[in-house]
């Protein structure tokens, strides 16, 4: 999955998302986030939520952004219950 597929992803179920807050490649502290940022000391991508208190979790760590994208799609879906019907292809009727 690309940026945009995500950016796309997250518009898409703004509705069900809410008021959290999706942080791409940014470290952003406020209440109800999630998000992926590229530490410089650890040379990682790391996905990452913030809650109510303001705490924040490191969910993952990864070497490159695609990685830590797909992972940070993968935490959306599950944390906001977002069932996505894979696109099914009828390959009977291909030439």
């Amino acid at each position: 999955m690309t940026k945009q597929e995500l950016v796309n992803f997250i518009n898409k179920h703004r509705d069900k998302i809410g008021i959290f807050h999706i942080a791409l490649d940014e470290r952003f502290e406020g209440q109800f986030t999630l998000g992926y940022y590229y530490d410089e000391k650890s040379s990682q991508y790391k996905v990452y939520e913030v809650n109510e208190r303001q705490d924040i979790w490191i969910r993952d760590e990864f070497k490159n952004e695609s990685d830590a994208i797909n992972r940070l799609y993968r935490l959306i879906k599950t944390k906001f219950w977002i069932k996505e019907t894979p696109i099914q292809l009828d390959d009977s009727e291909i030439d």
